[in-house]
């Protein structure tokens, strides 16, 4: 047997002895995602929000699976119920501006980007994504505006805009 299935085994058997131990839900939800098993990840994800419904970050990863399986309306509720939780949990803020960039919501998008932008983590990758609603909204001059902010910072971004 492999590291990944041992260790799945062992998780397994925690949360039979002890299913309200989150700890092991969120290692054995990441060991089932390494194996591409997402909807198990899923849930466990959500068996564990049973015992620990007040934990923002289950309901964050859980956003993360479903992005992963292009479930975006899903994956919304979820970073929306993380950031309930946890209102500064700012890489919530950026995940649901993706989708909303992806959905076209470009409204939304640029007010979860603008959110995000309080990470320092996260600004250039914000400030880049809200060139692209920018972009999509014919608004040139705030699109170029918001790409020279994030190339100020990540000079890496230069050469996606010249891409």
């Amino acid at each position: 047997m492999g590291k990944q299935s041992d260790a799945q085994i062992v998780l397994d058997n925690s949360l039979r002895i002890k299913p309200d131990f989150t700890p092991a839900s969120e290692l054995l939800a990441v060991v089932l995602c390494a194996q591409n098993k997402y909807d198990e990840a899923i849930n466990v994800y959500k068996n564990a929000t049973r015992y620990d419904s007040d934990n923002y970050q289950l309901y964050y990863q859980m956003g993360v699976v479903r992005t992963e399986l292009r479930d975006f309306n899903d994956a919304k509720e979820c970073y929306e119920k993380a950031i309930e939780l946890n209102p500064s949990l700012y890489q919530a803020y950026f995940s649901l501006g993706q989708i909303n960039l992806l959905k076209g919501e470009l409204e939304h998008a640029e007010s979860m980007f603008k959110k995000s932008l309080v990470s320092k983590d996260l600004t250039a990758k914000s400030y880049y994504q809200l060139a692209k609603v920018y972009i999509l909204n014919d608004e040139e001059i705030k699109s170029v505006t918001y790409l020279g902010y994030a190339i100020d910072i990540d000079s890496s971004y230069k050469y996606k805009a010249e891409s």
